[in-house]
């Protein structure tokens, strides 16, 4: 069967023989129409950046440049920040070799957890903090614990760069993930009171159920192991005598010498 095409070679025609100058002008009025919304939208953008960028400069120091590169990186890497508070990821690493418990069972902490800053690096709370005299009661006990031992002194954080962090020295590197921290096990964030710490599975599991901490959004990238995890700010003495129990496990795991 032929089909008459006539009709539709006539339009084609047409366009094609319609003035260069029409159309470009209707082009620019269409694009025209588009500029007040897009530059809406720059303004709004550019105003939340901004004010994201200073929230995440309030946190302070630690682990990435504090400029604008450093936010990049750091607004990069929450794409990739993981789930903080299920056990599950332990479930298999549970009977390891140097797995262990070192934690009776916690008590649970009091209350809902602290707020967290939604930017992985620095990972800082901001509300629920302790005073002034907490945070240095809290130094005490880290200070007693590295004079304990003649295996662990106080060495820069390959973490957080900025602070001295419990580290294991000398040949007492003797797992995996000592190995991979490099001997840090622990260390205080001053500005809000909070710490990193890395446990064993079984603990890490334990400390998670009862509230005392969360898992690093970027836990198990890198050379931060699986377990490591952000503790709290203590708020009063008997929460400080938790962070104690919890500085001697994680030191506990750390230290063995098989």
């Amino acid at each position: 069967m032929l089909v008459d095409v006539s009709p539709v070679a006539t339009a084609v025609a047409r366009l094609s023989t319609r003035p260069r100058k029409g159309r470009c002008a209707l082009m620019f009025t269409s694009a025209r129409r588009f500029v007040p919304a897009l530059a809406g939208l720059a303004v709004v953008g550019g105003t939340v950046l901004v004010r994201d960028y200073r929230s995440w400069r309030r946190l302070g120091d630690g682990g990435v440049p504090a400029n604008p590169l450093g936010y990049v990186i750091v607004t990069l890497l929450r794409i990739v920040k993981r789930e903080p508070f299920s056990g599950r990821p332990y479930e298999t690493m549970c009977g390891d070799a140097f797995d262990g418990s070192w934690l009776a069972s916690l008590p649970p902490r009091r209350g809902t957890r602290p707020s967290i800053d939604p930017h992985p690096i620095p990972q800082r709370q901001v509300d629920q903090f302790g005073t002034d005299e907490i945070v240095a009661q809290t130094q005490k006990v880290f200070d007693a614990v590295v004079a304990a031992s003649d295996n662990l002194a106080y060495a820069p954080s390959g973490f957080e760069t900025r602070h001295d962090a419990v580290t294991l020295v000398g040949s007492a590197l003797n797992h995996e993930v000592a190995r991979r921290t490099r001997g840090e096990i622990a260390h205080i964030h001053p500005s809000d009171g909070s710490m990193h710490m890395v446990f064993s599975p079984s603990d890490a599991t334990e400390v998670l159920r009862a509230g005392w901490g969360e898992r690093h959004g970027l836990a198990g990238f890198g050379r931060l192991p699986l377990t490591y995890l952000m503790i709290y700010a203590p708020r009063d003495a008997d929460e400080l005598a938790v962070v104690q129990c919890l500085l001697d496990a994680a030191v506990s795991y750390m230290n063995q010498q098989k």
